[in-house]
């Protein structure tokens, strides 16, 4: 455990650098970032584990970020590890940087998911939370991982995450934590303006373990991840109730935060100074990192290797002993297409596509081990069912199955498949009929997630 004088050091930094970005590039989101500092500093600080020297290790957790507009936030923590320099920060938003608006998913850099649409970047952690409780019942703990996703006011709003919701409880993804941003501020308006629900109340009904603190102390932070680690039935949700624009002020020096100003433009002339002078950096250079957070987190890269030089160690025994299933492993990931016979593919004349798709799913459900496919309330209709007589419905308790029921929600199908995807070691297919693939459309659908429609 670090100390807390130095954690909060390295909180202030990221807002430095979150704030100095958007003012270098006279556009963007400064307030969020500056709020969810806190957290996602003591997220990589003490507890997500990769591999600083394997960004692709397939056993690695994952961090999904679902406000893609708080870029900066994380480009400015994936700077503190080293995966971005301080001259990539200065470039945030220019024409051809490796640090664009909203992020983009890029492994080597520690970016898991591109992010934008808000609602979507969770239901992808919804996806890689099955996909790794689907690998972990074929290949045992060598799978053992944690997906971390963070979300804002404005995901929770967005519908999908009903349907995100509601699967991630339904099925007990207890490998998932994801922490809320519950700082009342959106870009137009206090949240209180369009919304009154009780959110912990509502996850609560849908099956999950809450949490509800203060989302900038950072003991309570710790606490709240340590918590929800033990849970072993629920995925987890953490309210962290945060301070838009935390730290900063205003151009005569008086508090800007929990401001809708600072949600998404420059802080600006004076006030961006003044905000600097407050959390303890040059105005004229802010794009520094304090040597003690640079100790600090050197230390953890120090304590991760040490961390994955025993977590391969396992590997290597576990390869020994199941040698198979050490073979699946690295084909799943390598990327390959699977080697299929369409031979064994019998297709009658004339018979309906939705009947034809059939004849080839049930093969794939045969010889593509590591496939999945999802179906919104439409398989005995769709005959995405030709791949569920061949195996069982993913439920609760038993991922053995390869079928995922996703309920009528195409949108959130099409991206819980998606998450599988990013995630890695699966196949995953999602059908539909063609007049409701609308919905589906409404995300990229990735390349490795393959639509039946």
């Amino acid at each position: 455990m670090n100390d807390n004088k130095v954690m909060n050091m390295a909180a202030d930094n990221i807002r430095i650098l979150a704030a100095s970005m958007v003012e270098k590039a006279k556009s963007g989101h400064p307030g969020g970032a500056m709020g969810g500092a806190d957290f996602i500093n003591t997220l990589y600080s003490e507890f997500l584990v990769y591999d600083p020297e394997n960004p692709a290790w397939e056993g690695r957790d994952r961090f999904f970020l679902d406000p893609g507009h708080m870029a900066p936030m994380l480009y400015s923590q994936l700077a503190l590890i080293g995966k971005y320099t301080l001259e990539d920060l200065k470039n945030l938003r220019q024409w051809g940087s490796v640090t664009p608006g909203h992020p983009e998913r890029e492994i080597e850099r520690g970016i898991e998911n591109t992010s934008g649409p808000l609602g979507q970047g969770h239901t992808f952690a919804v996806g890689a939370a099955i996909a790794a409780k689907f690998l972990k019942a074929r290949l045992g703990d060598v799978m053992n991982q944690t997906i971390y996703a963070y979300i804002s006011d404005g995901g929770v709003q967005e519908e999908i995450s009903q349907g995100a919701g509601r699967i991630a409880g339904n099925l007990g993804l207890d490998n998932l934590i994801m922490f809320y941003d519950a700082n009342d501020i959106q870009l137009s308006t206090k949240t209180e303006v369009v919304t009154s629900e009780d959110t912990a109340k509502k996850y609560e009904a849908w099956g999950w373990y809450v949490q509800k603190i203060d989302g900038n102390d950072v003991d309570q932070i710790r606490e709240a991840i340590k918590k929800a680690q033990a849970e072993k039935e629920r995925p987890s949700l953490i309210i962290g109730h945060c301070v838009m624009g935390k730290g900063a002020r205003k151009a005569d020096n008086s508090s800007y935060e929990s401001n809708c100003a600072t949600h998404g433009a420059p802080l600006g002339g004076d006030a961006y100074i003044n905000t600097m002078k407050n959390l303890g950096a040059d105005p004229e250079n802010p794009f520094q990192i304090f040597p003690e957070v640079k100790e600090m987190y050197a230390k953890r890269a120090e304590e991760l290797k040490k961390i994955c030089a025993e977590r391969y160690a396992a590997k290597a025994e576990w390869a020994k002993a199941n040698p198979e299933k050490a073979a699946q492993l690295e084909e799943w990931f390598s990327g390959k297409a699977p080697k299929i016979d369409w031979s064994k593919v019998e297709q009658k004349a004339g018979s309906a596509t939705r009947s034809a798709s059939a004849a080839v799913l049930g093969q794939l459900a045969e010889q593509v081990p590591n496939m999945i496919c999802a179906s919104a309330d439409l398989s005995n209709s769709d005959n995405t069912n030709g791949f569920l007589k061949k195996t069982h419905d993913i439920v609760r308790g038993d991922f053995s199955g390869a079928f995922f029921e996703a309920g009528v929600a195409e949108l959130t199908m099409a991206c819980c498949c998606i998450g599988m995807a990013l995630h890695g070691g699966v196949i995953p297919a999602c059908g539909t009929f063609f007049v409701f693939s609308g919905a589906a459309r409404e995300v990229h659908l990735d390349p490795r997630c393959l639509p039946c429609w």
